[in-house]
């Protein structure tokens, strides 16, 4: 919910950027490390990677301001409907080629979403909107 709260202020766009890059950073460096260090990587790599889902959310939302409860309802049936079968896969991968080897390429792949992530509208802060929090947001400039 941090997340998208924080979208609000700075923009989706910016937020998704700054996630889709830490994560693959993390992965790496909760790889590479060992101990205390490991279990703050691990901890910001879990934040990194579950941020999006609130601003997704609220751009699902935007797209369809007449129907977001419809459109709400289709992104989330779609998300389980497709990261279900992902689960098992890297459950797969993990087995098959080690965690090590499967979290790298994992992570790797998290890269591939930064394309679109450049597609999304730049905005120039909120404009008297309701927030993912729900709270009004003023004019930010």
């Amino acid at each position: 919910m941090l997340s998208g709260s924080f979208s609000d202020r700075i923009g989706r766009r910016t937020v998704l950027i700054a996630c889709v890059l830490s994560a693959p950073l993390f992965t790496w460096l909760f790889l590479s490390s060992e101990g205390l260090i490991q279990a703050a990587m691990v901890a910001l790599l879990g934040f990194f990677m579950i941020s999006p889902i609130p601003v997704v959310m609220a751009l699902v939302q935007e797209s369809f301001p007449e129907n977001r409860d419809f459109a709400n309802g289709v992104y989330m049936g779609l998300s389980f409907v497709i990261r279900s079968p992902v689960v098992v896969l890297v459950g797969v991968m993990g087995d098959r080629m080690g965690l090590h080897t499967t979290f790298l390429i994992c992570g790797g792949l998290t890269l591939l979403a930064f394309p679109a992530a450049l597609y999304l509208p730049r905005s120039s802060g909120v404009k008297n909107k309701v927030g993912v929090s729900g709270v009004r947001l003023q004019k930010l400039q």
